[in-house]
């Protein structure tokens, strides 16, 4: 009988199967939220108030909204926070990657970049879903002319910063493990 053997010692095992625990667990927490986000605006109307602000909307105004404008709003809004879920779930996965000793791959670089790429996009995504938000409530609601700003905030350019750097570091090391594998196939 052959005995089944693991390249990972027991306790870098444990660590993995905690990390996809959290990984896993973080997705069902996003999902519940989303889940109940959207349960109570279609009960009452009142969180589309909380989540966009009073200037959007006079009192008594969401309540017109139909669902499919409730919902679209959510989502909108909402949009950001998928995206920095998606880096997570994605740095989630380097990590364990990181733990069975494989981190230096093509594909572990290429997760880099496009973790780079994410916590670039969410101060963009969230400055363009928040003038989406504004062009519908002044198409909506003609008689409420919000105006359209642009406004990016210190933590704003420090994620830009930081995710480009990201992506840099990604590139470098896509880079080095092509140069390692060029020179591992001339030995």
């Amino acid at each position: 009988m052959i005995e089944k053997t693991h390249p990972l010692p027991r306790s870098a095992r444990r660590l993995l199967w905690v990390t996809r625990g959290v990984c896993a667990f973080s997705l069902i927490v996003l999902l519940g939220v989303v889940v109940v986000t959207y349960g109570l605006i279609f009960v009452n109307g009142t969180t589309i108030d909380q989540l966009v602000s009073k200037e959007l909307f006079p009192a008594g105004v969401v309540k017109t909204l139909s669902l499919g404008q409730r919902l679209s709003m959510v989502t909108l809004l909402n949009s950001a926070m998928i995206t920095g879920y998606i880096g997570l779930w994605l740095s989630f996965v380097l990590f364990g990657a990181y733990l069975r000793g494989n981190i230096f791959t093509m594909k572990s670089a290429a997760r880099l970049r496009i973790i780079g790429w994410m916590v670039l996009l969410i101060p963009i995504v969230n400055t363009i879903t928040q003038n989406l938000v504004v062009y519908l409530a002044n198409l909506w609601f003609p008689t409420v002319r919000v105006p359209f700003e642009v406004t990016l905030e210190d933590s704003d350019l420090f994620a830009i910063a930081f995710g480009l750097l990201i992506v840099v570091v990604g590139h470098v090391m896509y880079q080095a493990i092509a140069i390692s594998e060029e020179n591992d196939s001339f030995v």
